[in-house]
């Protein structure tokens, strides 16, 4: 029987996970992956950061030089059960701070934050990748995004 589960994620900017053509490829192909294999999805994308719904996680995320230099302060989340599927898309991409790492250097620029939480078995049915599809309904509104958007939905 499952007693926790271990979730890993990167957080970053609206712009980023909507409009870089990498970030579209990388999740495009994967999900074709999973498909092909008839596999289960182990990742998601959410929009915002309310997956961990703690004072101390959003007090966290706003210390990051990543937060303090955004100007759209909309976020997206990719959060996925594969550690090395996060710990890839994180290199693929650029550098990205650690949320449980204290900041040292402040003038640094990253493009985005990292995690892990857990949740134990009481939790499990909380988990954000079991968020109805009803959650997403403003990402329908973005047409400009509208392809980008199908991958997931598979629509």
């Amino acid at each position: 029987m499952v007693k926790e589960i271990n979730y890993y994620y990167l957080i970053m900017s609206e712009n980023d996970i909507l409009e870089n053509q990498v970030i579209e490829e990388i999740i495009r192909e994967r999900d074709n992956y999973y498909l092909g294999r008839k596999k289960l999805k182990d990742f998601w994308i959410l929009h915002s950061i309310d997956f961990i719904q703690s004072e101390s996680f959003d007090k966290k995320v706003k210390e990051t030089n990543f937060y303090k230099n955004l100007s759209n302060k909309n976020l997206y989340t990719l959060i996925s059960l594969d550690k090395d599927f996060i710990k890839w898309f994180a290199l693929r991409l650029g550098y990205f701070e650690d949320i449980n790492t204290k900041i040292i250097n402040k003038t640094f620029k990253s493009d985005g934050i990292t995690g892990t939480f857990i949740l134990n078995k009481e939790e499990i049915n909380n988990s954000p990748l079991y968020y109805k599809k009803d959650n997403y309904s403003e990402l329908n509104l973005l047409k400009k995004y509208k392809k980008f958007i199908n991958i997931y939905y598979n629509k």
